[in-house]
């Protein structure tokens, strides 16, 4: 209820512009409110993203390299564990998790793999949406409102983090060798090979296999060969890159960039069920141990902070112009105009796509002064200070 005798120049309600461009509000828990950009806005964002994409190239390539690598490398510890593993050193640990957790396979196996190339491609999806829809703070979001979201630039962070912790994840699994529980690396000995002295479990079996071979899965397939070591591509049915698990690395690092980045309280929810769920899964497919699902858990936090924190966004004005060529101008006493120069071009943007810095934060007047609680940008009394020009 309004009081009659308050002045109605300290009035908290913001004034209402009746040009201003109108936004979707959905329920507080699912997203606040977004608004759409127009034709001239999407484009301007379009070609900045493509500017940062195309400044970032060597470490896109660099990245893409160490990708390679990675799968070399699990094909290389998929080679060493038939080499050098024994029959008694291929038999599954025992595992608490396995214990408390029924097995599945069949299609049921492929879920948890389902289930990761879900959540990275819907945070992808709506990093592409971001081009065109300008997202509205929610109020469980930790990003500051102002701070605009630049796609590439999250992308680029999820690809050095996960470079980072898949070095990590291949000196672990290098360094120690361990039997794999997934059904196609389990070694289970026969009945005919109950007979055998102990020597043949305990020793090397041969000078090409460690193993007794009757004890293998139909699906044990080593790379035998240079060539099937460098050039094989599976991501899903190797075996002995087990420390730490790649499935729920990936997630962490989806669950990291989705809460730094996005600010859709619905995307948060949807990934942070997806990895509830994606933790029982891994171990009940079989395909990590429970130490591998709960070192990516606090590993993957771990060095996504430590790398945040040290090589921090570069998204500030100064920054933009010096790494990425963008120069932006700020003129809000003539009509809020705002724009991008790229490759000497001037492109109008609006100020939700301005660096953070230059967003004009809202003063609190004193409870003498007279003044409206909301400062326009067009103040006449700030406009100094508030422009931005290049």
């Amino acid at each position: 209820m309004s009081n009659p005798n308050q002045d109605p120049s300290l009035s908290t309600t913001p004034p209402q512009s009746p040009s201003s461009p109108p936004t979707t509000t959905f329920p507080k828990i699912f997203l606040k409110s977004f608004s759409i950009r127009p034709s001239a806005h999407f484009h301007s964002q379009l070609l900045m993203e493509l500017t940062i994409l195309y400044r970032e190239k060597y470490f896109i390539i660099a990245a893409c390299i160490l990708q390679i690598w990675h799968s070399i490398a699990t094909n290389l510890v998929y080679y060493l564990e038939n080499f050098y593993m024994t029959s008694a050193q291929r038999m599954p640990l025992f595992d608490v998790g396995f214990n408390w957790l029924p097995e599945i396979s069949g299609a049921w196996w492929k879920l948890s793999d389902a289930l990761i190339y879900t959540m990275m491609g819907s945070v992808l999806t709506l990093l592409l949406v971001s081009l065109k829809v300008n997202w509205v703070s929610s109020s469980f979001s930790s990003s500051s409102p102002n701070k605009p979201l630049w796609s590439a630039i999250a992308l680029t962070r999820c690809m050095l983090t996960v470079c980072v912790l898949q070095q990590f994840r291949i000196i672990s699994f290098l360094a120690t060798l361990l039997p794999g529980p997934s059904h196609q690396c389990l070694y289970t000995p026969g009945p005919d090979m109950y007979e055998d002295p102990v020597k043949t479990f305990a020793y090397p079996f041969s000078d090409t296999s460690a193993s007794n071979p009757a004890g293998n899965n139909v699906e044990w397939d080593p790379p035998t060969s240079l060539f099937d070591i460098i050039f094989r591509m599976d991501a899903s049915t190797g075996c002995g890159d087990l420390m730490f698990s790649s499935h729920n690395t990936f997630a962490v690092v989806i669950l990291m960039t989705t809460f730094y980045y996005l600010k859709s309280t619905l995307s948060k929810l949807f990934i942070s069920i997806c990895m509830a769920f994606l933790i029982p899964l891994t171990l009940m497919s079989r395909k990590h141990y429970s130490i591998d699902v709960f070192t990516a858990l606090y590993v993957g936090p771990i060095v996504y902070e430590l790398m945040y924190l040290k090589f921090k966004d570069p998204d500030t004005r100064r920054e933009m112009r010096k790494r990425y060529g963008l120069t932006f101008s700020s003129k809000p006493d003539l009509d809020d105009l705002h724009f991008v120069f790229i490759g000497g071009n001037k492109y109008e943007i609006h100020e939700s796509q301005l660096p953070y810095d230059m967003h004009t934060p809202p003063s609190t007047p004193s409870p003498q002064d007279n003044s409206s609680t909301y400062v326009t940008l067009n103040s006449d009394s700030d406009s100094d200070e508030q422009n931005h020009n290049v």
